[in-house]
């Protein structure tokens, strides 16, 4: 049960016994919404292993799927149907690349459906339609995703937590658009950060992405390219001639949203690990547009730089998400990477202030203890 500053106890990650049969029962189920506004269709994958938690509620993790891939896929390689969730995986609406999501604006058409909206329905749909043996925790709602998916789930954070109330979002090889030049994150409604670094964030992104560049490029997609001068295409009208749209710096794209500030470095298995106040960004050397430590997710992601360390496990870890029941063959140093709850306003207070104050009236007590044995030994 989240406590007077909104953070949730850490949960016991103990992996099953191997002589006890799993608590966990999953159930993946396909709905496609026709009311009230969304004719849309999304996976839901549940769990009956809600006394995980302190307060016997199971969160909810949004996981959107990258451009050109279906929620059936992200869930199958990302593996998080053994976390212990209700994940909820959308499938984007159609797009030059099979589907996407808004934000992703070069591979839609004009005018895009709104994903924003399509997510509100999905919780309301939750809400008034589908009965659950363990209840939903709407307190605790996260959101994940892959490349344009990754995206989105940002974008969806960053403009709409006061409609959506995400608590923290976590990501892999993301796809972040911008106009001007590779560094330039603003300028038109579709990707203008107001940076609410409220929220905490985790990204992960390989040096060597083949798809979103590390150090960001020209936006130049043969396909996307060939449908620009269609009079339907919505990249035309956020860029026209569409010869003016970049994907982001990386590295630079996360120290943006750490206020310019430098960050604080650390290492888990080998990859340096970038803190801000309020979002961590794991460079993966030599890693591509892959989901870290997952085979058949990204164009190498059967190559031993993409199993360095299992970005679900990761992710599960900094979202405080139960994953005791998960299985996994890479060894990750999941203790480098800190709760969300402990990122932000409280990371201060929580890792250097009470400590500091801790250590400082330990050393008082020790200090009148040994001025009350020197008076007593004085005196007799």
């Amino acid at each position: 049960m989240a406590n007077k500053n909104n953070e949730v106890p850490s949960i016991d990650n103990t992996p099953t016994s191997v002589n006890t049969p799993s608590p966990n029962i999953f159930q993946s189920i396909d709905f496609t919404m026709t009311e009230p506004k969304s004719n849309r269709k999304f996976r839901l994958i549940g769990t009956q292993k809600a006394n995980a938690y302190p307060n016997k509620k199971v969160p909810i993790l949004f996981l959107f799927h990258g451009g050109g891939e279906t929620a059936d896929e992200i869930v199958e390689y990302t593996g998080f149907s053994q976390i212990n969730a209700y994940v909820i995986a959308p499938y984007g609406q159609v797009s030059l690349n099979k589907y996407s999501w808004e934000n992703a604006f070069p591979w839609l058409s004009n005018p895009p459906q709104s994903d924003v909206t399509f997510v509100q329905d999905i919780l309301n749909y939750l809400q008034t339609n589908v009965t659950f043996d363990m209840p939903i925790d709407f307190d605790r709602i996260y959101a994940s995703g892959k490349s344009d998916g990754a995206g989105f789930a940002l974008y969806l954070a960053n403009f709409y937590s006061s409609i959506i109330p995400i608590k923290a979002v976590a990501i892999c090889s993301g796809a972040y658009f911008c106009l001007n030049n590779e560094s330039n994150y603003g300028n038109t409604q579709n990707i203008n950060l107001k940076k609410n670094t409220k929220i905490p964030l985790l990204e992960m992104h390989g040096t060597e992405d083949s798809v979103m560049p590390y150090t960001g490029q020209s936006f130049q997609n043969t396909l996307a390219k060939q449908y620009c001068s269609n009079s339907n295409s919505y990249w035309n009208k956020i860029d026209p001639n569409c010869n003016n749209t970049y994907t982001a710096n990386i590295y630079n794209y996360w120290k943006y949203w750490g206020n310019n500030k430098e960050p604080n470095i650390s290492s888990i298995n080998g990859q340096q690990l970038f803190i801000w106040n309020n979002n961590i960004h794991i460079q993966i050397a030599n890693g591509d547009h892959d989901w870290s430590g997952h085979l058949n997710s990204g164009p190498k992601s059967n190559s031993t730089n993409n199993l360095s360390f299992d970005a679900t496990l990761v992710i599960s870890k900094f979202l405080n998400l139960d994953y005791s029941s998960y299985n996994t063959t890479i060894t990750t140093a999941v203790s480098a990477i800190p709760y969300y709850t402990q990122l932000g306003s409280n990371s201060f207070l929580s890792r250097y202030l009470i400590p500091i104050c801790i250590s400082g009236a330990i050393f008082i007590i020790i200090i009148i203890i040994i001025i009350v044995l020197c008076v007593y030994l004085t005196k007799k």
